[in-house]
């Protein structure tokens, strides 16, 4: 629930016991009905409001207790104005993210990234991409918290206006390094005064393609892929041909041991979790967002079945478990 009673902003501006109360009227009037989850508290806290941010999680929390607070925040970014933006030098953020999460005991980890939709360098910034996946992941498993990703769906600022091919390569790329939830930016709002293009829902309620696009992969993510991976265990992910992000090169050292490509190798992304019995999943991404890709895997043990030519498409991710392949081959 998005109210502004429960907002760090508010407490900003009202102080602490005027807070205390509107946090208090807004569960009496939200907290008990069966469709609400929890209420935000607000939006990527900087230098100056990080303090804040931290007192009214904690304060949302103890009012609506079997509810869940939920905030979002600034990525890990490349841009010289970090240190005054967040208040710390960029490589001291995670200690800084890891501290609100010890504090608060929050139980989400969300954060918002767009520059794998950049115009310009685009190399550079997919690999910011992958290493804030890789940043906020360590962060949220350490806590014991899930890892929530904000994906884009609308062209603006320094950002294009993502294909299909980018939506799949979004969802797929989170789900392949640990991401247990996704939003996306943004569904229904559109700024038109700004250089907000192809909103998903435009000012005249018209649905966009991008609209379509998106309902698609994600019921593709929620039929095929989210009661395979739900209770699964993220243990590990790798990159193949090309590592972003400081993510590991793969290895071949577990039941994956080689891939040979056949045409158009692109970078793939290799995730490896656990069922609640202690088997092991695999995951395979394509990591071009423009680029099919065909190439042979070799499996170890329960897995070898399954070796032979695999085709991908952009951003397509493919799930091996003992039993079965989703998609089927």
């Amino acid at each position: 629930v998005y109210d502004d009673r429960t907002l760090y902003n508010t407490l900003q501006k009202v102080g602490e016991k005027k807070f205390k109360e509107g946090v208090k009227d807004a569960v009496a009037d939200f907290g008990n009905h069966p469709a609400v989850f929890g209420f935000h508290v607000g939006d990527e806290p900087n230098a100056e409001t990080w303090d804040y941010a931290e007192k009214a999680y904690i304060i949302v929390r103890n009012a609506c207790l079997g509810l869940v607070p939920y905030i979002n925040f600034f990525p890990y970014f490349l841009d010289e104005s970090f240190p005054q933006v967040l208040g710390c030098h960029r490589d001291d953020y995670a200690n800084k993210l890891d501290r609100f999460m010890q504090k608060t005991d929050a139980k989400i980890l969300s954060y918002d990234f767009y520059g794998q939709c950049s115009y310009f360098e685009e190399e550079k910034w997919i690999d910011c991409y992958f290493k804030n996946l890789n940043l906020f992941g360590r962060i949220a498993r350490k806590n014991g918290a899930e890892l929530c990703n904000s994906l884009l769906s609308i062209g603006h600022w320094l950002y294009r206006c993502p294909t299909a091919d980018d939506i799949r390569w979004q969802i797929s790329t989170s789900v392949a390094h640990g991401v247990e939830g996704i939003m996306w930016f943004y569904i229904y709002q559109h700024d038109f005064y700004q250089n907000y293009r192809k909103a998903p829902v435009d000012l005249f309620g018209n649905k966009n393609p991008i609209f379509y696009d998106i309902a698609f992969e994600d019921r593709v993510l929620l039929e095929f892929y989210a009661d395979l991976l739900k209770d699964c265990k993220f243990k590990k992910v790798e990159h193949w041909l090309n590592a972003y992000g400081d993510t590991p090169l793969f290895k071949g050292d577990g039941a994956l041991k080689e891939i040979k490509p056949v045409v158009n190798p692109t970078p793939l992304a290799i995730t490896f979790w656990e069922t609640s019995d202690f088997e092991p999943v695999i995951g395979i991404v394509n990591l071009s967002q423009t680029m099919p890709t065909a190439f042979i895997p070799t499996f170890n043990g329960d897995f070898a079945k399954y070796n032979g030519l695999l085709r991908l498409s952009p951003g397509q991710l493919v799930v091996f478990t003992k039993n079965k392949v989703c998609p089927e081959q």
